[in-house]
């Protein structure tokens, strides 16, 4: 179940207790971190596959981390990149193919967090993940 820990979305720190979280900064909220939260809650709203589909985590590489949220006809690969350092793979533990393996007709391919990451790399074999960065690929079959 995602959690939000009060204050996150804002940027809030954490501290020892008695100061583990202060009042909400309100009008004094960190906006590129409020704003790739709603980013985040309003994929999840919007993609049902990441509510209801079959959960599969894995770890490509160090401080690399990956899961799959998929249904029968879509699916939605996180890979999350935590290192200062651009994360690379010749051959990924896992694949991503434009082709649907049983009609053979064309996927839908969509990374919805942007354009940081290439999308060609990883559909051709090679997992390149930009520093600090995070891909959600969206795979729909016909």
């Amino acid at each position: 179940v995602p959690c939000i820990y009060y204050g996150d979305e804002a940027g809030m720190e954490g501290y020892l207790d008695p100061y583990n979280r202060g009042t909400y900064p309100w009008n004094r909220e960190d906006i590129e971190i409020l704003t790739w939260y709603k980013k985040l809650t309003s994929l999840r709203q919007q993609y049902d596959v990441l509510k209801e589909g079959e959960f599969e985590s894995f770890y490509p590489g160090k401080d690399v981390y990956g899961f799959r949220r998929s249904l029968p006809n879509e699916e939605i690969l996180v890979l999350i990149n935590r290192s200062i350092n651009e994360h690379w793979e010749g051959k990924p533990s896992f694949s991503i193919h434009r082709e649907d393996n049983l009609t053979k007709k064309v996927c839908s391919i969509t990374d919805l967090l942007g354009p940081k990451n290439k999308l060609d790399d990883i559909i051709n074999g090679q997992l390149k993940l930009a520093p600090l960065s995070a891909m959600a690929v969206h795979i729909v079959r016909p």
